[in-house]
């Protein structure tokens, strides 16, 4: 309790004591206020010494610069002098005093808001030498920045005099700038900005530099844009050399001399390179362009030089073109090569095309035919494609799928014309003298561009796994395409034969094919002749012409049997043409082996089936046979049976018809679809004539 109470005591204390200070204060401001009211009293009476000062102040400033005022021409002269002779530093000097007493002057009058507008001009009209001073001073500043990479190798006071300057007046104008906020006050042709001035004549400078270097005319030098990039990263990189060297040294550290002048450089150059594609470029000076920007521009040939990176490890290179830009150019390049490809394309086939019907051979490499479509074909696709790897591998893409679109459309431009030169051979087939060598070289031509397209796409590109790679669906396209036309010219190839046989075709199943053994010896010998000419395919072409071909004979030879144009009347003359037919299947399979030891003999298998259909001495006999046909070849039709049963001779038109149901029921093949497998698949015939 003791305790509180002396707290208690202390607090009142202290109440007590606040209380009296408050008397105090308000007694004090009662005393102020008092006194303020004779302050406008005492204003008015004071004017008249107030006015007094402002005299003394502008006579004091006066004063203080009288001897500039008096001394202003003279002073005006020698600071001229001082700037012809080269002597910068005295001319600032003398410049800064001038400006000094100009500004001084000027600002007194500023403070009197009532001062006289007259005496303002008065004052600067009789100034007015000094803003010319000022501007002959920093014309002779740009004289010597304007050749500051030469004047820093031989005099680089020079420079460094002329950097002092601008950065006093820099300093002044900060100055002169905070002094305008706390006064109002701006002294005349301030801010100079001399710092902007220096940095505008060193931007054109290089400018000028780089514009110097004019390129050669494209009709005088084909290699002009080469020699004129060249030009210029020498110039560059020997220019870059000076400013590491040089002029790191002399610079101010904050101008940041490495990084300016390698903006100034890259700012020039840009437009330079902006206003080459204005005026146009041709075939692959769009590749050297690119390249050049996009690779050497950026690499240790030019801005990433050791000679130049000892000062600029930490600078920033941007990029010579934007990603727009380069798009820009890869899709004009695109567009101009195009229409060149095509051309070359063209051109090439027509230039090769006149060899074909020429009495002349074609050439042979590797011991089979070929044309020189496909080696110079693809030679030109490579050159492009070399050209465009070196640039980067968006280029790459882009010319490729280009190249491979254009291989697609001159497949088709190829065949038209192959089809063309067929067409006039057999309107005349006297009038090509080597038709069947050419067209052997033409199939192999073929399967080069498929060979050369696989090699292509080994050589150039890698399949990129995250995406649907359009190139690589191309290059299946292209392969496709090609080997389309490669049987499709087979095909021509087998109409000469096919041609030349077409009567012993027809003439099969007649009493004179039943009378002599020549018709099917005279087609053998016909197709061992042309496939003599054939020897010159490449293995995998001999082998398809060799199938087309048993194809084509066995399409043909079923086909005349089935016609029914001999009528059989005896089971003699069945068992004769049975075993004619069987007969004449051995010299055909002896045919084939002899062209193709690993021919597919399947397609002649079912003439012997047909021919026991044929010599079938008894009913029995003949339903059996019928059915192990029926059974084996699952694509026979209910006319082939038909045909077939009513060569024989010996059956009625509706028993024919009904038996010819009841083996496909048999077989389970009354209800299935058309099914391809063997023969009879390629064999259509009618038994509408029978009925």
């Amino acid at each position: 309790m003791e305790g509180q109470m002396d707290g208690i005591r202390t607090g009142m204390e202290n109440l007590d004591t606040a209380l009296k200070h408050v008397k105090e204060v308000e007694l004090g401001l009662h005393g102020i206020k008092d006194a303020l009211k004779n302050v406008d009293a005492l204003n008015e009476k004071l004017s008249e010494v107030r006015k007094e000062h402002v005299k003394h102040s502008q006579l004091a400033a006066a004063m203080e610069n009288l001897k500039h005022i008096f001394t202003v021409p003279e002073s005006v002269e020698k600071t001229r002098e001082w700037i012809s002779d080269g002597k910068l530093l005295y001319a600032h000097q003398s410049l800064m005093d001038l400006e000094n007493s100009r500004d001084s002057l000027l600002f007194e009058l500023h403070k009197h808001a009532g001062a006289p507008q007259g005496d303002q001009r008065l004052l600067i009209s009789y100034f007015a030498d000094v803003s010319a001073l000022s501007k002959e001073l920093l014309k002779q500043i740009k004289l010597t920045l304007v050749r500051t990479l030469n004047v820093v190798r031989k005099e680089p006071k020079l420079v460094v005099t002329a950097l002092r300057l601008v950065e006093r007046e820099e300093a002044i104008d900060r100055m002169t700038l905070s002094c305008q906020n706390e006064t109002g006050f701006l002294p005349p042709d301030r801010p100079k900005m001399w710092k902007d001035e220096a940095m505008s004549v060193l931007r054109s400078a290089v400018q000028n530099r780089v514009e110097g270097n004019r390129p050669a005319e494209r009709e005088t030098t084909k290699t002009w844009l080469t020699l004129y990039l060249e030009s210029i990263r020498s110039l560059i990189l020997e220019d870059l050399k000076v400013v590491n060297q040089l002029c790191v040294p002399v610079f101010p550290p904050h101008w940041n001399v490495c990084q300016m002048f390698l903006d100034f450089y890259h700012d020039a150059l840009r437009d330079n390179i902006e206003e080459l594609v204005r005026n146009g470029l041709v075939d692959d000076e769009y590749l050297f362009l690119l390249n050049w920007a996009c690779n050497t521009y950026p690499s240790a040939e030019c801005m990433n030089h050791h000679s130049v990176r000892s000062q600029m490890e930490n600078l920033e290179i941007r990029p010579l073109l934007e990603k727009e830009q380069i798009e820009s150019l890869i899709n004009m390049y695109i567009k101009e090569l195009t229409e060149k490809i095509k051309g070359l394309f063209l051109k090439t086939l027509n230039t090769v095309s006149n060899d074909w019907e020429k009495n002349e051979p074609p050439e042979i490499v590797k011991n089979y035919t070929r044309t020189e479509l496909a080696p110079l074909i693809f030679k030109n696709i490579e050159d492009h494609l070399k050209n465009a790897k070196i640039v980067s591998q968006d280029m790459l893409k882009e010319v490729l799928l280009l190249n491979l679109k254009l291989l697609l459309e001159f497949a088709d431009t190829f065949k038209a014309l192959v089809y063309s030169y067929k067409m006039k051979h057999f309107m005349d087939r006297n009038q090509i003298p080597r038709f069947t060598e050419f067209m052997v070289a033409l199939v192999n031509t073929c399967s080069e561009f498929i060979e050369l397209t696989s090699q292509l796409k080994l050589r150039f590109w890698r399949m990129n796994n995250d995406t649907v790679d359009e190139v690589a669906k191309l290059f299946t396209s292209v392969a496709d395409a090609y080997q389309k036309v490669t049987s499709e010219f087979c095909d021509y190839l087998l109409e000469e034969p096919f041609q030349d046989t077409k009567i012993y075709f027809d003439g099969i199943m007649t009493r004179e094919w039943l009378a002599s053994s020549e018709t099917v010896q005279t087609i053998c010998v016909t197709f061992k002749d042309y496939f003599s000419d054939y020897g010159m395919l490449r293995p995998d072409n001999l082998k398809f012409v060799a199938e087309e071909a048993q194809l084509g004979v066995a399409k043909r030879y079923i086909t005349a049997l089935l016609q029914q144009k001999l009528s059989l009347r005896t089971a003699e003359e069945r068992k004769q043409v049975g075993e004619k037919i069987c007969e004449e299947k051995k010299q055909l399979l002896m045919l084939f082996r002899h062209i193709s030891e690993d021919t597919d003999e399947s397609k002649l298998s079912p003439i012997d089936e047909l021919a026991d259909v044929i010599s079938a001495d008894n009913v029995d006999f003949l339903s059996f046979s019928l059915r192990t046909l029926a059974q084996k070849y699952r694509d026979l039709a209910e006319d082939h049976l038909i045909c077939l049963m009513s060569i024989r001779g010996d059956l009625g038109k509706l028993e024919v018809r009904q038996k010819a149901k009841e083996v496909l029921e048999d077989a389970g093949q009354v209800e299935k679809m058309n099914v391809d497998g063997s023969i009879f698949s390629y064999i259509h015939v009618t038994a509408s004539i029978f009925s």
